[in-house]
């Protein structure tokens, strides 16, 4: 019997079902009796693996399918491990199974080299429907955000916030539908552009989801122009003290030449008998007095 035949046979049980209560007035009996039927008309309205859309997805593109189990994998893993494959949600109302998968995805971090990612999923009406009925689905998208958030962030440590990214999630009812996209926190030059393109892409109903130190990177009024400018005032600054320690190098290494040049006709003029020349003398003794002096000033390295 097809799910499609099963759905239109307690669709027609519970009406008549209905009919029997309000006839004889056994109001709880009757009651007891639709209950029942509800949640066999629930159960009937899930969708078996070889229906899935999952599995169909699958079957037209096989080269994918590996990559897919792998995700459905891990969305099953996550279920267990947070306690929430035991939980029966054909009985569910659509707000309760979206609360509830609220919750799971929600339990899911990033990995510890992502600080300071952001993430938004939205889900459509028709998503969330193919979700609570097709289990395979569920897992799908579970494991993606799973093994997503997983993802290592290859620049961080190279500088503060590398790296650090918003990521935009859309899903519909089934895997072709989906869709995302990321870009830096700094995207187009300053932080509050990245942040408004971030908050225009998060509609009613979206699911948000923010690292442990979102708000610490970037700065709100960071600015590239603003970095640019201070990074060359630094360079330029850098460059002349540079051009300062150099040309002071060269004076000193200048004075010290002198020096050694006037120690060297003090020595000749004292060792030699011949009478010394008088302006040579003075001029050397300008020369001596000047290095002193250079050697006493604050110029001296």
């Amino acid at each position: 019997m097809s799910n499609a035949i099963n759905t239109n046979y307690v669709t027609s049980m519970m009406s008549r079902y209905t009919t029997i209560t309000r006839t004889t007035g056994k109001e709880t009996e009757g009651s007891s009796m639709v209950s029942e039927i509800e949640k066999a008309a629930n159960a009937a309205k899930r969708i078996p693996k070889e229906d899935s859309t999952v599995t169909d997805f699958k079957r037209r593109r096989p080269q994918e399918a590996g990559a897919v189990d792998s995700m459905v994998n891990s969305g099953k893993k996550v279920l267990e491990s947070t306690g929430a494959s035991k939980v029966d949600t054909t009985e569910m109302t659509m707000d309760e199974y979206k609360q509830h998968i609220t919750r799971v995805l929600d339990s899911i971090p990033f990995d510890a080299s992502r600080p300071y990612d952001e993430e938004t999923m939205f889900i459509t009406d028709e998503g969330w429907e193919q979700m609570k009925n097709d289990p395979e689905y569920e897992a799908w998208v579970i494991g993606y955000t799973k093994q997503n958030r997983s993802v290592r962030n290859p620049f961080a440590g190279m500088a503060p916030g590398a790296g650090a990214h918003y990521g935009i999630e859309h899903f519909g009812a089934s895997i072709d539908e989906h869709h995302g996209e990321g870009y830096s926190k700094t995207y187009g030059g300053t932080a509050a552009g990245a942040r408004g393109l971030f908050d225009s892409n998060i509609k009613k109903g979206s699911i948000v989801k923010r690292a442990p130190q979102a708000d610490a990177y970037p700065p709100k009024d960071y600015d590239i122009k603003k970095q640019q400018e201070k990074a060359r005032q630094k360079k330029k600054q850098q460059e002349e003290d540079l051009e300062n320690i150099l040309y002071r190098r060269k004076q000193t290494e200048l004075w010290f030449q002198k020096k050694a040049q006037a120690q060297e006709f003090f020595a000749q003029a004292l060792n030699s008998s011949r009478p010394v020349d008088t302006a040579s003398f003075n001029a050397a003794a300008d020369v001596g007095s000047a290095i002193g002096a250079y050697e006493a000033s604050s110029l001296f390295l």
